[in-house]
């Protein structure tokens, strides 16, 4: 699938969902990933960002609401594969307790 400056598969994986995101999660794209994510938000959802380059507060934003919305569905949000880069944004932006 594709938004702006982002590009994102979708794998079911038993039951779970594994999310491959490339390119830039950011302000422009976040909401087109949001609506699709939210029709998967009844497993677990773990979200691969060894393939992203870029995000900015809003994409953080948007899989911290995500994983909101799992957790009052009782499932699960895991975020792995973030690069120093990445995890350093998320450091600043106080939501590094979000990444596996």
């Amino acid at each position: 699938m594709q938004a702006e400056g982002l590009s994102y598969e979708v794998v079911d994986e038993r039951g779970n969902h594994l999310v491959l995101l490339r390119g830039e999660l950011d302000v422009l794209n976040c909401e087109s990933l949001e609506r699709e994510l939210d029709d998967i938000a009844h497993s677990t959802v773990i979200v691969d960002l060894s393939g992203l380059t870029f995000i900015d507060a809003a994409g953080i934003n948007a899989l911290v609401r995500l994983g909101r919305t799992l957790e009052s569905r009782s499932d699960e949000l895991v975020i792995v594969n973030a690069s120093r880069w990445i995890r350093r944004v998320f450091e600043l932006a106080g939501a590094a307790r979000l990444l596996s």
